[in-house]
């Protein structure tokens, strides 16, 4: 495998908005390393080896560090092609292929150090089949506009996701910012040392506007605090209008 391109299991990025609907996004993310993805992640029975999961028919992002694609190629093939189910995605986890404070990073050296480092970003999310990347660092140093316009200058990152503030969703909460065309959301919310019934009944109140960004919530799932078996807990108490 060694050198070679991936390709992502699923593909729904062309999936209509229905009316009268509000939509939901799992993301389990937390700076997830290379020895998450060879260690834990795919064997862990609260990750991607939880019982029954063959079973869900429900969505999940995880974040995969896409530098694995060359570190440790057989890991990225297993987490596509053995472990993941027909309703798995992929994203890339702070702050791409490596974990940085990208405030402080572009603030080094008149941004030299992180315009390299998303040259090589670009080449890595194309190497792992990922358009999706995860922000963190930015709001405190007053320079998230440059960390953003780093991010978005990757011909193969899509959008993003800015984990900012308490719990990665106090800085952004629920909004998105426009970078060159390209999106930048908060997180309307965090499962993160919460329970899932107040996640669940949060997410039951919010507006079925597909036109509006309140008719969207990003759910930021931290590893380390809660498991696969708390999404599935927080979907069975969803209402029927609410898509995951």
């Amino acid at each position: 495998f060694a050198g070679q391109n991936f390709t992502q299991p699923n593909n729904d990025r062309d999936k209509p908005a229905e009316s009268g609907k509000h939509y939901v996004a799992f993301v389990v993310s937390d700076g997830d390393n290379a020895t998450y993805w060879q260690n834990t992640a795919t064997f862990a029975t609260n990750y991607m080896n939880a019982a029954g999961r063959e079973n869900d028919k429900f969505p999940v992002t995880w974040s995969i560090s896409p530098s694995i694609a060359d570190l440790m190629p057989l890991v990225m093939d297993n987490a596509y092609n053995t472990r993941a189910n027909a309703y798995d995605y992929f994203c890339a986890p702070v702050s791409g292929q490596g974990y940085i404070n990208a405030g402080n990073f572009a603030a080094q050296k008149d941004g030299e150090y992180f315009s390299d480092f998303c040259e090589k970003l670009d080449v890595y999310m194309k190497k792992s089949d990922l358009q999706v990347v995860t922000v963190i660092g930015g709001s405190q140093q007053g320079n998230l506009p440059a960390v953003l316009s780093g991010y978005a200058s990757c011909s193969n990152v899509a959008g993003g996701i800015v984990y900012e503030g308490h719990k990665y969703f106090g800085g952004v909460q629920g909004g998105v910012m426009w970078v060159n065309g390209k999106p930048f959301v908060g997180p309307r919310d965090s499962l993160w040392e919460t329970t899932p019934a107040y996640i669940a009944a949060r997410i039951n109140t919010y507006p079925r506007d597909i036109t509006t960004i309140d008719g969207y919530t990003l759910v930021n799932v931290h590893p380390w605090s809660h498991s696969y078996a708390d999404i599935r807990t927080i979907v069975g108490m969803l209402d029927d209008d609410v898509e995951v």
